[in-house]
């Protein structure tokens, strides 16, 4: 009952805005913008209108009752300099750079860059404004990182300052740091100190490397460690592969000593196993010692289970990939068998995509190690660390084709596509239809949730965390990623029959 009020109201204070520009009336100006601004909710379409009919090079009054405006005069700021001033307004430019010091300082980065007058302020101008906004870290951080302040400011305080804003520190100190070497150092360190994963992200995005911050990147290789052990993702097979942990030393020490502490018997006996391969490659490690040698005594008693985590589900997986799969998995590790593929999914409508590497231990970049297509009566499997250089210009060409190809969180795979094929630079044609389940019930937000909530399936996630470059990989490893591309496509065309054009349009 009160929106139909609200609009009218709205309507009514701003109906004389055109004239009260053109005659340059502020008292009148300054007491209907501040009506509208007073109202719950906003009525935007009216300032909309009411800045369309203002002539234009008559904004220059306008312009100078904003700053004494007061609640949310940012969003008068916004549409104003969006809809009003054209960039050859020099009037209103003119009175922008005129009142900019009487601005709120939580408005000031919109009122410099909307009115596009950074040109006409100093930095000695902007510092002084700076210590205004006191604990605003958003606005500090964009005031820093787009004026480069990095040098004349505290940025260690005030990156500092960010990490009590908790799951937005990381966003905020991208904003602030990025450009600045020695400010994106800082907020590497401040951050792994609260939250090691976001700190390799920003370590990442800012092409750090291990050798850069080795402490940070160890860490993550660690979490992830402890993620697959408890996860029942690691195997005798891991164990006996070096580049599992990325030779890494001292990661493969604390996954033996993790191992070792274990309450399971099969995660002591997998240590004892684990020790002698780190002893044929490493000196005497006096952790991995210590914590192995009372096990020793046991090794006849301790034995792992009967059933490996890879063996896990595997009859479920089988029969799931001869339901939706019915012409079987394809490993393509030829130019040949490349050829003959790429000619069946030219004939394709609506592809699904996916692509998988190796798990993400911290340690160097992540690589796809495997692409996975589906279509409905079969998968093909791409061997990218081999197709990558012979097929990499032919494999990003598919990907742009003008087919339907859909992915899920396709986003989360370009960077290591980007990594494996130097040819290919984020660009493609794949659909995220993670973007659309928001029209399913529930609102899914992974894939094997999707899955269940439109098939009614379980999707099989055991194997996430394989290692994708081993050769060869095991059947129900194939299997695994098979089901992920062919799982996309049907959710796809699930949503597409839910949601109609609203679904295609996301």
């Amino acid at each position: 009952e009160m929106a139909p009020k609200a609009a009218v109201q709205s309507k009514s204070c701003l109906a004389e805005l055109p004239d009260l520009v053109a005659r340059d009336d502020q008292p009148t100006l300054q007491a209907n913008l501040q009506q509208w601004l007073n109202e719950t909710p906003l009525d935007i379409k009216a300032l909309r209108v009411g800045l369309s009919k203002c002539k234009k090079g008559s904004f220059a009054s306008l312009i100078s009752v904003l700053p004494y405006l007061s609640g949310p005069s940012e969003v008068v700021i916004k549409f104003l300099a969006q809809e009003g001033c054209r960039d050859d307004d020099l009037a209103a430019q003119d009175s922008a750079a005129e009142f900019w010091p009487r601005v709120p300082a939580h408005t000031l980065f919109t009122w410099i860059m909307g009115f596009k007058i950074s040109s006409r302020v100093t930095t000695p101008q902007l510092l002084a404004r700076l210590e205004e906004l006191e604990s605003d870290c958003h606005s500090i951080a964009k005031i820093v990182g787009d004026f480069h302040l990095h040098d004349s400011v505290d940025v260690r305080r005030h990156l500092s300052d960010t990490l009590k804003l908790k799951s937005e520190a990381a966003d905020v100190m991208r904003v602030m740091a990025s450009g600045h070497d020695q400010s994106q150092r800082i907020a590497i360190e401040l951050l792994c100190m609260r939250d090691n994963k976001n700190a390799v992200k920003l370590a990442k995005l800012w092409q750090y490397s291990a050798q850069d911050f080795p402490q940070v990147f160890e860490e993550a290789g660690k979490r992830t460690v402890r993620w697959m052990i408890r996860d029942d993702a690691i195997s005798l097979e891991h164990l006996s592969t070096g580049d599992f942990v990325g030779h890494n030393p001292a990661l493969f020490s604390f996954m033996i000593v993790f191992l070792a502490r274990s309450k399971r018997s099969d995660h002591r006996y997998y240590a004892i196993r684990a020790r002698e391969v780190f002893n044929q490659w490493y000196p005497l490690d006096a952790a991995v010692e210590s914590a192995v040698q009372p096990l020793l005594g046991q090794v006849n008693s301790l034995q792992p289970d009967a059933r490996l985590p890879e063996e896990s589900n595997h009859a479920d997986v089988v029969a799931t990939v001869a339901q939706w799969l019915p012409g079987g998995v394809h490993w393509v590790d030829t130019i040949p068998r490349f050829e003959e593929a790429v000619d069946k999914l030219q004939q394709e409508h609506v592809i699904g995509i996916d692509t998988e590497w190796r798990p993400p231990l911290g340690v160097g970049d992540q690589r796809t190690g495997i692409m996975q297509l589906a279509t409905a009566e079969e998968c093909f499997i791409f061997d990218m660390v081999v197709l990558a250089e012979s097929c990499g210009d032919r494999i990003v060409q598919l990907l742009r084709e003008d087919r339907t190809m859909v992915g899920f969180s396709w986003p989360s795979d370009r960077s290591p596509l980007k990594n494996r094929c130097p040819g290919y630079n984020g660009s493609d044609n794949v659909i995220d239809v993670a973007r659309a389940t928001k029209l399913l019930p529930g609102s899914p937000r992974s894939l094997a949730a999707a899955v269940e909530a439109v098939l009614g399936s379980k999707l099989c996630k055991d194997h996430r965390l394989a290692d994708w470059e081993r050769r060869p990989l095991r059947p129900e490893h194939l299997a695994y990623a098979a089901l992920d591309a062919a799982a996309a496509r049907l959710v796809y065309l699930r949503v597409l029959e839910i949601g109609g054009p609203a679904a295609a349009a996301l």
